[in-house]
């Protein structure tokens, strides 16, 4: 069977086992770009979790390990029903239990999102707000050919019996293990130091901006201050502050990606500056906003 046809099959039979009457909305999203490959992604209304299932590795069952299209729609509906049920009632009863905090702190992990008229999403759960968007806490659960990332409640935080600055830096110390910064210089011919700033797996990449010291590095990295454009939420790009590289150009650059992709992808409108005088990441103003502050 080729593959076309497999995934026509794939998605025919998913929708059947989960049926849109139920909550469910099952898509296919490419996301070969962040070296994931097409994603059977499954949303469900009154859920946090959402599973995503490789194709690729789905079709490879089914061609090569032989196992029937029976066999992979049972393995759609067991991982599903795992992420649904993995992530319990917040008194511990099923699957993980959130009072032990010494099991699920190595589960933390944090990512940078989009906070501009994004609030009624963040308040869900756990966040802090930074320079570029919201860094928001989440369980980070690996199977054998899934990733299920899990947004935790704030009353989680009254069961493990931890402050949320505790919580927060324990993910982040995961997050830069699990993916460290990758830093990718881009040729210029001299006008002007560029970099693109993401992680080690390309997902979720922009919250490398935010590791402790990484716009320190990058300062030393350019030589001089620099902007930041949030490209999207798997990458941000470092652009040294020159008179080659003029911000309106930046800004339209931006504004350009942002109409070309989702909104899920987005992480800002804006572009930033960072000073090495200062050692703050901030918005770049107008001119004409600049000047009414002075």
């Amino acid at each position: 069977m080729e593959y076309a046809v497999f995934k026509q099959q794939i998605m025919e039979q998913a929708k059947r086992i989960l049926p849109q009457e139920e909550g469910y909305v099952i898509t296919i999203v490419d996301q070969t770009e962040y070296g994931l490959g097409k994603m059977l992604i499954i949303n469900k209304s009154d859920k946090e979790v959402v599973p995503g299932i490789s194709m690729e590795e789905m079709y490879q069952d089914f061609s090569q390990n032989k196992k029937s299209i029976e066999e992979v729609i049972e393995t759609i509906q067991d991982t599903v029903n795992t992420a649904f049920t993995m992530i319990p009632e917040i008194d511990g009863t099923h699957g993980i239990d959130f009072r032990d905090y010494d099991y699920i702190k190595d589960l933390l992990v944090v990512e940078l999102e989009r906070s501009e008229f994004n609030g009624e999403h963040l308040s869900h759960g756990i966040f802090e707000k930074q320079p570029i968007g919201a860094l928001v806490l989440y369980l980070r659960l690996e199977q054998k050919n899934q990733l299920v990332m899990a947004r935790l409640g704030r009353d989680v935080l009254e069961v493990c019996g931890v402050s949320q600055s505790t919580m927060m830096k324990q993910a982040m110390e995961n997050t830069i293990k699990i993916n460290p910064p990758v830093v990718m210089p881009v040729d210029t011919n001299d006008r002007f130091p560029y970099f693109i700033l993401s992680n080690k797996d390309g997902r979720n990449g922009a919250t490398a901006i935010t590791y402790p010291g990484m716009l320190e590095q990058l300062r030393k990295m350019a030589g001089m201050d620099y902007y930041v454009i949030p490209a999207n939420i798997h990458e941000v790009l470092i652009v040294g502050k020159t008179e080659n590289a003029p911000i309106k150009y930046l800004r339209e650059a931006l504004k350009q990606r942002n109409r070309e992709m989702g909104i899920q992808q987005m992480l800002s409108d804006h572009v930033y500056e960072y000073s090495g005088r200062d050692k703050k990441l901030k918005r770049c103003l107008d001119e004409k906003k600049k000047n009414r502050e002075r």
